[in-house]
């Protein structure tokens, strides 16, 4: 479930949409990292695996783990055909 959860909140990242999840206005990912209040999401189910004092951080920073910046997307130190 957990992996399920950071693969949909990155969804739009990797498309290349926005730099970081927080910044889709449709994502319920502020939510869940408690940047915005919302009565209707329900984010306690994902929440309950980290530890409750601070699941919203442990949440943001799993997630976050995930993403790879464009120097680590480069493979063998080369950037367009170019060694390093």
């Amino acid at each position: 479930m957990l992996t399920t959860s950071r693969y949909i909140h990155l969804n739009t990242v990797r498309a290349n949409m926005v730099n970081k999840p927080e910044e889709y206005k449709w994502s319920s990912y502020s939510i869940y990292i408690g940047l915005i209040k919302d009565r209707f999401t329900i984010s306690q189910n994902i929440l309950s695996y980290f530890k409750r004092d601070n699941d919203k951080e442990l949440y943001r920073k799993f997630v976050e783990s995930a993403i790879k910046t464009k120097v680590d997307e480069v493979q063998g130190g080369s950037v367009n055909g170019c060694s390093s």
